[in-house]
Formats: C-alpha cells, sequence, structure tokens
C-alpha cells in the first residue's frame, strides 16, 4: 500500500475537523500571583509571563512612578499585560516596611480570596550606580532590608 492509498483511508491530522477553533487552557488560569520589584527587568518579564499563562498578577514595586519613567513603572506593568490581554493589578509596596507588606497582602486577600504564587524579586542596587560596599551603613542597612530579610 502507498502513502496516497493510506490517506484515503485514514485522514491526517491536519484535515480533520476539530468541532470548531479550540483554545488550550492556560496552565495558571484561575490562580492569583504576587511579583514585587515588577516595575521593571526581570521582575516585569516574571510578572507578563504568569499573566500570559493566565495567573491574575499583582505588581508590585516599592515606588509607583509616573507613566513617563524610562525605567518602568508598575502602572506601565500593568498595562502591558492588559495590552497583551491578561489581568494584572498595582500595589505600590515597600518591602522594608513590615506594616505595608501585612497591609498589601491583606489586600490581595480580600480582593481575590487567596493568593496562590508569591515571587519575591525586589532588589536595591547601588546608590547611583556605585557599588553597595562603598555605601554608608544606612544605604546597607537598605539593602539587607530589600535584598535579604
Amino acid at each position: 500500500m502507498h502513502l496516497n492509498e493510506l490517506n484515503d483511508i485514514v485522514p491526517s491530522v491536519q484535515q480533520h475537523n476539530w468541532g470548531g477553533q479550540r483554545q488550550m487552557e492556560k496552565a495558571l488560569e484561575g490562580k492569583v500571583a504576587i511579583v514585587t520589584g515588577s516595575s521593571r527587568g526581570i521582575g516585569r518579564g516574571i510578572a507578563i509571563c504568569l499573566a500570559d499563562e493566565g495567573a491574575e498578577v499583582v505588581v508590585c514595586a516599592r515606588s509607583d512612578e509616573s507613566a513617563a519613567n524610562p525605567l518602568g513603572s508598575i502602572e506601565q506593568t500593568v498595562q502591558e499585560i492588559g495590552d497583551l490581554g491578561g489581568k494584572a493589578t498595582a500595589i505600590q509596596l515597600d518591602v522594608t516596611k513590615d506594616d505595608k507588606v501585612r497591609n498589601a497582602i491583606g489586600s490581595v486577600i480580600r480582593d481575590y480570596g487567596h493568593i496562590d504564587i508569591m515571587v519575591n524579586n525586589a532588589a536595591r542596587m547601588g546608590q547611583g550606580g556605585g557599588d553597595f560596599w562603598v555605601s554608608g551603613p544606612e544605604n546597607l542597612d537598605a539593602y539587607y532590608f530589600t535584598n535579604v530579610r
């Protein structure tokens, strides 16, 4: 039997009518994710990827910089997620402030009912592009409370 004859008996998958267009279920559909440090860089990328997989993402950063900031803002991240068809909200959050962290978590629980994914991407870099080890004690404390604690 030749291949052409086999195709007459068993149609290829490409020829099969699946009864309309099927949409694949997204892996994180119905999940709620919080991503700190998500106004730009790796955090922004993580937030966008989680939203692309179906999660509702709470975008957090220590400042709610205006959309005019060339480095990025939580509002810009939320807008980009929305433009791509995802769902996101923004919360200004300084992870070094325990009361702010508790309030943010309480707000997410109140609004969504649960938290499924937590990505702590918040980080503080050298002030003005300088190296952290030549910083004064106040900057070292800020690095510790943001990056380690």
